[in-house]
């Protein structure tokens, strides 16, 4: 329609108005997408990527990664890239699909191609799809582990909010000002075992193993290798497991 408008008014035509609710319906349109779907043998999807949406020829490219499963805190996140472990050696396979308004259409047939190892290690390691078994738990650990964080930040900011509401009660100071003292220690001492103690962190002084360190141990002694866990790590990653728990039952109490 725009276009079309360009014209008339170039040819000093008169531009009839489409009407408000064409006009609304233009604004709530949302852009058309290009969908690149990655799937596995077994015909599980295992990534899709937005593709460009050009005039002329366009290239996406996969990176032999899954998606991230972190959990989103703000609007801020969503522009931050990131990206999951990588996938096994295998066969895979690769379409193209449009979406427009809301309805998704594959617009080629699928194509298979396969992803290989390179080389072989010095040393003898654990199978691929072991590794990335690893690989995918932990990253499912991380998901629920950053959810819990954002949901501990929200309480706080929340008990925040709710120390001022009460300073503007006509309520005489009271118990409701003792329990929620207590609400924000204890939401406090459950963000000390997920993140350790600030205070110590603030100089560097040392301190005992949070749940966010056993983790941090068993991803960064394994994301970067294709050699697979040791059983360090995959102890590290059990105590987390057992400690996580423990501290999702206190929050959601």
């Amino acid at each position: 329609r725009q276009e079309k408008e360009k014209e008339q008014i170039k040819n000093n035509q008169n531009v009839k108005f489409p009407g408000w609710e064409n006009v609304e319906a233009e604004r709530r349109q949302d852009e058309p997408i290009i969908w690149l779907t990655i799937k596995d043998s077994e015909g599980n999807v295992v990534r899709r990527i937005e593709g460009k949406n050009k005039k002329g020829i366009n290239r996406t490219v996969w990176d032999l990664q899954y998606p991230a499963l972190d959990g989103l805190s703000s609007t801020s996140d969503i522009k931050r890239s990131f990206s999951g472990p990588k996938v096994a050696p295998g066969t895979y396979s690769a379409v193209l699909s449009k979406q427009e308004d809301g309805k998704i259409t594959e617009i080629t047939d699928p194509i298979t191609f396969k992803v290989e190892r390179l080389f072989e290690g010095a040393l003898v390691g654990a199978d691929p799809k072991v590794t990335v078994e690893f690989w995918k738990e932990l990253e499912r650990f991380n998901q629920s582990m950053t959810a819990i964080s954002n949901t501990l930040s929200n309480e706080l900011k929340k008990v925040s909010l709710m120390r001022v509401a009460l300073d503007r009660t006509q309520t005489a100071p009271g118990n409701l000002d003792t329990e929620l003292h207590e609400i924000k220690h204890q939401l406090l001492e459950l963000d000390e075992k997920l993140n350790g103690n600030r205070s110590k962190a603030e100089i560097g002084e040392d301190r005992n193993p949070t749940i966010k360190n056993r983790y941090s141990a068993a991803y960064e002694g394994t994301a970067y290798s294709t050699y697979g866990p040791t059983p360090a790590h995959k102890r590290s990653l059990k105590i987390a497991a057992e400690q996580f728990a423990e501290l999702k039952t206190a929050l959601e109490d």
